[in-house]
């Protein structure tokens, strides 16, 4: 006796689950484009420099410190890992127009990427699924 499961994504609800998916991942598609389209249009605003781990606060971010124009400033860093230690050197961004305004360069293409990410996997199977899966024939039932 053969078992054949119902994999059938063109049946009701598989229809209305990829379709689901397929519209979540658009929008996070344009996520990504609207993100990665606000960073590229104030890139111009930003300078990069190299700052130094002065410590850690409660969290585990490092407290950063750079130099611009003899002026020393420090903020701290919403990107932390276990491989940072005390002295090291950490890229910085900060707005030309206001040096205090310091953020690692490190994460600054992370909202568009996982975005991105996210559109792709939610978007790319289910039309891929329904790509090979719509003219696909049921096996006949015995």
């Amino acid at each position: 006796m053969r078992m054949y499961y119902n994999v059938d994504p063109n049946g009701k609800g598989g229809k209305w689950l990829l379709n689901g998916f397929i519209i979540f991942g658009v929008i996070a598609l344009i996520g990504a484009a609207l993100s990665l389209a606000v960073l590229l249009k104030n890139r111009g605003d930003y300078e990069k420099i190299d700052g130094t781990i002065l410590g850690f606060d409660s969290s585990g971010h490092p407290v950063v410190e750079y130099e611009v124009d003899g002026e020393t400033y420090s903020f701290v860093s919403n990107t932390s890992s276990s491989t940072y230690r005390k002295g090291d050197s950490l890229s910085v961004l900060y707005k030309t127009a206001d040096p205090a305004d310091g953020k690692s360069a490190g994460g600054y293409y992370v909202l568009p990427i996982v975005l991105g990410g996210l559109g792709l996997g939610f978007s790319g199977v289910p039309l891929l699924i329904k790509a090979f899966t719509k003219n696909a024939k049921r096996p006949e039932e015995a």
